[in-house]
């Protein structure tokens, strides 16, 4: 799988392949098991339902995608939702191997 975000240790997160090393490596893949969840809104808690992660988790990896554009959020009362931004519907295209044009339409 390629690598979809690297949190540099300092300084801007940013959309870019991460460096070899596994702990990039678990986070790239949490990161692209939480951008599959994001077919509609949903909650950090109830993508950590589906994904068997703890929220803080969730959190962390809903944190890095928000910041480069790739979901939004939005709250309503005490929660907040989570969507796919069109730059994010293309990423995910990108990583199920379909037509990106088709994605983000």
């Amino acid at each position: 799988m390629p690598a979809l975000l690297h949190r540099r240790s300092r300084g801007p997160r940013r959309l870019l392949p991460g460096p070899g090393c596994g702990r990039a490596a678990r986070a790239d893949r949490g990161r692209a098991s939480v951008l599959r969840q994001l077919g509609g809104p949903l909650t950090t808690a109830g993508i950590a339902d589906r994904l068997g992660l703890a929220p803080s988790t969730v959190s962390e990896h809903l944190s890095v995608l928000a910041d480069a554009d790739v979901v939004t959020r939005h709250r309503v009362g005490r929660s907040v939702y989570y969507q796919l931004t069109d730059t994010g519907r293309a990423l995910l295209a990108l990583l199920s191997g379909e037509d990106v044009l088709h994605a983000v339409s």
